[in-house]
């Protein structure tokens, strides 16, 4: 039993390491060939819909996820804000506007059948499957999430080796763990994909990407970047440990719900 349960863990491992090698060849465009990725694994391993998480997460979660990138950013722009840290003398907002829109709706899209398909759909039901607990696998969906973007941290984005390249994979790890838990909670890809997509539509426009400076004018991104800062890393932090305690409680109460029915079922039947 032991050995088939280990067998389990090599394929996952093996499409991690292809991941990682796609991501490092052609770091700009390593997200589009997970695609490819997914469909050869999922063919592999032939995992329903709902394994795999392809299925509508209730209004509810939607609304939880987007908790992220709404208090999040707006925490950052409003500190950054106050410090003195942004210059919008310049800033088109209709164009902001327009590039919000078009940055998040593309990811929502290409994320559910990319990132998000790979790590919180098919590594997921195939961490599963290696009977790993479900907070085990959304914790290492999200490190698996943040260590991919690895290649594209140093290779493509330009970010300081020493202060915001740890820094982003630390809180992309974070944040891997964060979407994991809404994927947890919903049951669906399709919920963390929507929170990705305004997440990276909003950090983009409004911060910076890589080394880029975005509409607000912030230079001190290992500060107040959302990615690649410490503000960025606190309020993530906190959101996620939010997000689990709210998930710990919920299941509590589902525990003790059944438990009551149980109870109810053996009265019932002692009644008889």
């Amino acid at each position: 039993m032991e050995t088939i349960r280990s067998n389990r863990w090599i394929l996952p491992a093996l499409a991690f390491l292809a991941a990682i090698a796609t991501n490092a060849i052609l770091p700009g465009i390593g997200a589009l060939l997970l695609l490819p990725l997914l469909l050869i694994f999922w063919f592999i391993q032939r995992f329903s819909r709902r394994e795999m998480g392809f299925v509508l997460g209730r209004p509810r979660h939607y609304s939880l996820g987007l908790l992220h990138p709404v208090l999040v950013i707006s925490l950052m722009v409003m500190v950054a804000w106050m410090a003195g840290a942004t210059n919008m003398e310049n800033t088109d907002w209709s164009r902001v506007g327009l590039d919000f829109a078009l940055m998040a709706l593309t990811t929502i899209l290409a994320a559910l059948v990319t990132e998000d398909g790979f790590f919180r759909g098919w590594l997921w039901a195939a961490l599963q499957r290696a009977d790993l607990s479900l907070s085990g696998v959304a914790l290492w969906t999200g490190i698996a999430f943040g260590v991919w973007h690895l290649p594209y941290a140093i290779l493509d984005a330009g970010y300081d080796p020493f202060t915001e390249l740890p820094l982003f994979i630390i809180n992309a790890s974070i944040i891997g763990f964060a979407w994991g838990l809404l994927r947890l909670i919903s049951g669906s890809v399709v919920v963390p994909s929507v929170v990705h997509g305004i997440w990276n539509g909003a950090v983009y426009v409004l911060f910076n990407r890589g080394s880029e400076i975005g509409a607000l004018g912030i230079q001190e991104t290992a500060i107040f970047g959302p990615e690649a800062g410490l503000l960025g890393l606190a309020l993530n932090v906190a959101y996620t440990i939010g997000l689990w305690l709210w998930y710990r409680r919920a299941e509590a109460r589902l525990d003790a719900a059944s438990d009551l029915h149980r109870t109810q079922g053996v009265q019932r039947q002692d009644a008889v």
